[in-house]
């Protein structure tokens, strides 16, 4: 029987990573000192220059039998990036939205992307809701021929009252309604959205 001993830079030989025969019946044995038993962290693919191998053998040797032991390396590291497989469906239009609070969106729970853009000439309100009530005067805004962007998690847009949205909730405004006010006249809001 012969055992498989591996230590890691100053480490102490622990106790034997495999028990395998390496010859059995005049048949010669193949132990791959790799993969699992060079990894010192299981989450790792490949190995480290301080690694050391030791094989103790049990029993004494005879006459005709002999002990080789040869050692290599060669490796390829490969990188792989997920491809991005979801196909996005794309809806743009417009509304005109005045004085009283008006759906410009519906929900969509797989909505990943939104731009919006204030065509025109006075301030636009906005709010992702369930509800026309939940818009008000107070309600983050844009500016005449501003745009609000979302890309999943991300928001952007150079209008004010940002502080009454909560940036790391985005991802869950983004699939509500969303529903615009002005403080004067009516004017048109154009909007594209990408959604799954």
């Amino acid at each position: 029987m012969k055992k498989l001993h591996t230590k890691w830079g100053s480490e102490n030989w622990g106790f034997p990573k495999a028990s395998e025969y390496l010859y059995n019946l005049g048949q010669y044995g193949y132990l791959n000192l790799f993969d699992p038993y060079l990894l010192r962290d299981s989450e790792i693919l490949y190995s480290d220059i301080r690694y050391q191998v030791g094989v103790s053998f049990d029993g004494s040797f005879s006459g005709i039998d002999i002990a080789e032991i040869n050692g290599g390396y060669s490796g390829v590291i490969s990188y792989f990036e997920e491809e991005n497989t979801e196909s996005l469906r794309e809806n743009s239009g417009s509304e005109n939205v005045g004085t009283t609070a008006t759906r410009i969106l519906t929900s969509r729970n797989n909505r990943k992307i939104l731009f919006v853009c204030n065509n025109a000439s006075s301030r636009l309100h906005f709010q992702f809701s369930n509800s026309a009530s939940a818009v008000s005067l107070n309600s983050p805004f844009l500016e005449p021929g501003e745009s609000l962007s979302i890309e999943f998690d991300k928001a952007a847009w150079s209008g004010g009252n940002s502080h009454n949205w909560i940036m790391g909730a985005t991802k869950y405004y983004i699939g509500l309604s969303l529903y615009g006010i002005r403080e004067s006249s009516n004017g048109n809001i154009t909007f594209q959205e990408f959604y799954g």
